[in-house]
C-alpha cells in the first residue's frame, strides 16, 4: 500500500510540472491579433471605399469633364445614404486603425499579413481623402 503512494505522488509532482511548464508556454507565446478586428474591418472598409470612390469621381472626372466643383455637393444631394454611411466608414476606420496599431506597437501580438495588409490599405484610403487631386485635374485641364 506504501508504494502506491508513493507512485502517486510521484505523478501528481510529474502532473504539477506538466501543467507549470504548459502555463509559462502558453504566456511566452506571442498571441494572434484578434479575428474580431479582421471582421470589424469588413464593416467599416466597405463603405468608405464606396465613398472615397465617389468622391475620387467628383474630383478627377467631373472637375475635367465640368470644370472646378464643390466637391462632395452631389453626394450629399443624389445619394445621402452613401454620404452617411461613408462617413460613419470613415471614423470607424480612423478607430479601426488607431486600435490595429496599438496591436501593432505593443509586439506581443503576432500580426498576419492579411492584417498588415488591411492596415495599409484602411491607412491609404484615410490618407487618400486629403489628397488635392482636383487641383492637378484643374492644371491638366
Amino acid at each position: 500500500m506504501r508504494g502506491f503512494f508513493v507512485k502517486l505522488r510521484g505523478w501528481v509532482a510529474e502532473a504539477r510540472r506538466s501543467m507549470l511548464q504548459h502555463l509559462m508556454e502558453t504566456f511566452d507565446q506571442p498571441k494572434r491579433f484578434p479575428k474580431v478586428l479582421t471582421v470589424i474591418w469588413w464593416f467599416v472598409y466597405l463603405p468608405l471605399v464606396a465613398l472615397e470612390a465617389r468622391l475620387l469621381y467628383e474630383q478627377t472626372w467631373l472637375t475635367y469633364t465640368r470644370g472646378e466643383q464643390m466637391i462632395g455637393f452631389s453626394i450629399a444631394h443624389q445619394f445621402p445614404e452613401l454620404l452617411l454611411f461613408g462617413l460613419a466608414g470613415w471614423l470607424g476606420s480612423i478607430l479601426w486603425c488607431i486600435v490595429a496599431l496599438l496591436f501593432i506597437l505593443r509586439r506581443r501580438y503576432q500580426i498576419s499579413t492579411i492584417s498588415k495588409l488591411q492596415f495599409a490599405l484602411a491607412l491609404t484610403t484615410l490618407l487618400l481623402t486629403f489628397m488635392p487631386v482636383d487641383r492637378l485635374v484643374l492644371k491638366l485641364r
